[in-house]
């Protein structure tokens, strides 16, 4: 007598479950989505390798195509208190409220005078279109009749040297000795990590120019660097994937 096959059936999965979830973590990542912000530059630089991260401590100048300069701060807790000594140097302190240093502190960057500043901070203008209804030029003056730049850079590093200060004042006389040479050369391995961890909280001053920036405007920024006492400068192009073996490969620098 042969066997009784009981009849097949296809599986079937209940896949409400799985939509709903679906649905809520979509809903999730648009709420909760941070857009990047819209900005009144885009710059072009050539490409290179780097397999060194950037540091939070940088302070960027950054050149476009136009010729145009603009200023970032990459610690947006250290903009509000830069923003406040240059405001008392310009005496223009009681154009800016709160709401005003808040919203600076959530800029990525700067890119007009002082002057047109509150204008643009009230109205929340980040745009070219917005800032040309305001009526504002768009770029930092760095001319030798009024350099704002260079007063970006001296308040800049004044904030940054009262935090080297300050974090300084707890170290025993043997780590000041190590972290205040000019180079990890004939030190310990022990004593490299020690320095090489202070260096990665000093500021460090970066250009980022467009590759079709013109020379001169670069050339000026450079002078404006010096007159402020800032002889080493980051040149900094846009990251390409390093090539294998690229592992010690250090981003371009410029000493003058």
């Amino acid at each position: 007598m042969g066997k009784i096959k009981p009849p097949r059936k296809n599986p079937s999965l209940d896949m409400t479950a799985m939509c709903d979830m679906a649905f809520l973590l979509l809903t999730f990542f648009i709420l909760t989505a941070q857009f990047k912000p819209e900005t009144p530059l885009e710059v072009d630089a050539p490409s290179s390798s780097s397999n060194k991260e950037e540091t939070p401590k940088v302070a960027k100048i950054i050149v476009d195509t136009a010729g145009r300069v603009f200023f970032e701060i990459k610690e947006a807790n250290k903009r509000e208190e830069i923003l406040r000594n240059i405001a008392r140097h310009y005496k223009i302190a009681n154009q800016l409220t709160d709401e005003d240093y808040k919203e600076f502190a959530g800029r990525q960057n700067i890119g007009v005078s002082i002057q047109d500043l509150p204008k643009v901070l009230k109205n929340k203008a980040l745009s070219n279109d917005a800032y040309k209804k305001l009526g504002v030029r768009i770029g930092i003056p760095m001319d030798t009749t009024n350099n704002q730049l260079g007063l970006w850079v001296l308040y800049t590093n004044k904030v940054y040297e009262n935090e080297t200060f300050n974090r300084r004042q707890g170290f025993d006389e043997k780590t000041k000795a190590i972290i205040t040479k000019p180079s990890p050369e004939g030190l310990s391995e022990a004593e490299k990590k020690i320095w090489e961890e202070e260096q990665k909280q000093m500021l460090k001053i970066v250009i980022f120019g467009d590759q079709r920036s013109q020379f001169k405007v670069i050339k000026r920024v450079l002078e404006v660097l010096q007159e402020r006492k800032v002889n080493k400068v980051h040149l900094v192009t846009n990251l390409r994937e390093a090539p294998a073996g690229a592992a010690n490969q250090q981003p371009t620098q410029k000493k003058n």
